[in-house]
């Protein structure tokens, strides 16, 4: 009997050591685009933006010039997008439906910047947005 109770054992620690080291699940991709101006010790502000086809909602984004900013990209359209800023060097990989990135940077000027999706003929379809740094 305390075989068979030490064999239980053992396969439940097994059992959890393998869901502590499983990705969770969560349909998100990793990071990038990230740039390292401003302090890392001040509070990103968290935008959550929404791709679909041929739009992003919100529409424009307002933030702080030198805050850190942590926009997170959510594809709900049918076909892969992505979202690209030039001028701060943010660029998010191709995402399919239904999954979700997060990209980080902190502004370093402010002024008007165009958010697109550089997948074929999106842009052109009105998949842009503005990014407005105050």
């Amino acid at each position: 009997m305390s075989k068979r109770l030490g064999a239980i054992a053992g396969l439940l620690l097994i059992a959890v050591v393998a869901a502590a080291c499983g990705s969770g699940g969560s349909g998100s991709s990793g990071s990038s685009g990230q740039s390292s101006s401003g302090s890392s010790s001040q509070a990103a502000q968290r935008i959550e933006v929404v791709g679909t086809e041929f739009a992003y909602n919100p529409g424009t984004i307002t933030v702080k010039q030198g805050q850190p900013v942590e926009i997170v990209f959510k594809n709900e359209g049918t076909v892969p997008h992505d979202l690209l800023i030039d001028e701060f060097n943010v660029k998010t990989a191709a995402i399919a439906a239904g999954q979700s990135t997060t990209v980080r940077f902190t502004p370093s000027r402010a002024g008007q910047f165009k958010i697109y999706c550089a997948e074929p003929g999106h842009e052109a379809a009105g998949m842009v947005a503005t990014l407005i740094v105050e």
